[in-house]
């Protein structure tokens, strides 16, 4: 079921804080009779509720295999005739009419996650009346400067090989510039939550986010970077928060580390800048820290970091994001492009795969293989 599996949507639904505000949110928003768009259905949960609240359809998108327990969810309650469920990306999805109401709950650590936003702003644009009502109306997202007590955790232990006469040191900057997920205690933070950002939904216009904020140092410890999470505001004022303290949720906050650990006092203050920048499938985080401390007209410290520096690449593979870089197929694009062309729903997938056997002789061993690889093609672009 894709990203998910039965046990992660049972966490989802015993995320108290998380669904409570969502019930509540979707009670106040929908009118008998409104039209509602679903965007990421899942199980079907919040399609349910929607035709509970009179909604007279509920279209329910969601890619993933989910959707056939949403299905048969749906079959329960009686909603079968007002849900129509469709198995795929909302960007590649037209509806026959537009939405009133839009739910969603795409997120994970944080908002800036995988297509969330791109994929809420192709909505508003193709899929909602103008006067469309969000469930999710607006994320804060919050940072702190945190201390990182688990030593596990520590780049330097961890790639710390002279127990075995090796240097392992060439690893560390590219360790230390990765994101973490953790779960985070109120202990842990040297300073208050401040917020370096917000994302209003319905005004949404660009998938990238970027912020700042000055931490004033509360408590001395050693600080190892900067810990990142979200306050939800939904239709209705109602909301959850992944705050360190709050309640368990099937969301942790996020730990942008810093290169080393630095001895901070109480009066201190932490200037960072961090950018989410949407790449078209996934985001890249860079965040830039500098300590300053009373007293001293230099920093105690500055770091400019990067998932981008922690990422393993070589140089082929940067050359070829570049924008004057001429892509041409591999042989599996061949295939897929083989395959594509031929789908027209007469052909079966036994005459593919017969086609795609003699197109490349010698590359599939029997049919078998051949048709595995159209069944891999058809789950991916067809239905």
């Amino acid at each position: 079921m894709g990203d998910y599996d039965m046990n992660a949507y049972g966490r989802m639904l015993t995320d108290e804080a998380r669904i409570s505000a969502y019930v509540a949110s979707i009670r106040a928003a929908i009118r008998p009779g409104d039209v509602v768009v679903d965007l990421g259905t899942g199980t079907g949960v919040m399609a349910l509720l929607a035709c509970q609240c009179g909604a007279s359809r509920v279209y329910a998108i969601e890619p993933s295999e989910a959707i056939r327990l949403a299905q048969a969810s749906a079959k329960a309650n009686g909603f079968e005739d007002r849900i129509v469920f469709i198995r795929s990306f909302s960007t590649q999805v037209d509806l026959p009419e537009k939405g009133r109401v839009l739910i969603s709950d795409l997120r994970g650590s944080t908002p800036c996650f995988s297509t969330h936003l791109a994929d809420l702003i192709d909505a508003r644009a193709r899929l909602l009346a103008p006067d469309a009502r969000w469930i999710c109306q607006a994320d804060t997202l919050y940072v702190g400067v945190a201390d990182l007590p688990d030593r596990g955790e520590q780049f330097a232990v961890q790639w710390d090989g002279s127990r075995w006469g090796l240097d392992l040191s060439a690893s560390i900057p590219f360790a230390c510039n990765q994101v973490l997920r953790r779960t985070a205690k109120p202990g842990e933070l040297l300073s208050a939550g401040q917020s370096w950002a917000q994302i209003r939904y319905p005004e949404l216009v660009s998938p990238h986010v970027r912020g700042s904020a000055v931490l004033p140092i509360v408590r001395p410890g050693a600080a190892r970077g900067l810990l990142l999470w979200f306050a939800a505001e939904l239709f209705g004022g109602f909301g959850f928060s992944i705050a360190p303290g709050a309640p368990a949720s099937v969301y942790q906050p996020i730990f942008l580390p810093w290169e080393r650990a630095v001895d901070l006092r109480a009066g201190d203050t932490v200037e960072v800048q961090i950018a989410a920048v949407y790449s078209g499938h996934e985001y890249w985080w860079n965040w830039t820290s500098i300590i300053r401390r009373e007293g001293q007209p230099a920093p105690v410290a500055a770091f400019g970091q990067s998932t981008l520096k922690g990422a393993i690449l070589d140089p082929t593979t940067i050359s070829r994001s570049a924008e004057n870089f001429a892509p041409k197929l591999t042989l599996a694009g061949e295939e897929a492009q083989f395959i594509l062309a031929r789908i027209d729903g007469r052909a079966t997938q036994a005459v593919l795969a017969a086609a795609l056997r003699t197109r490349f002789p010698g590359h599939f061993s029997d049919d078998a293989a051949a048709m595995a690889r159209v069944s891999q093609i058809r789950r991916e672009f067809a239905q």
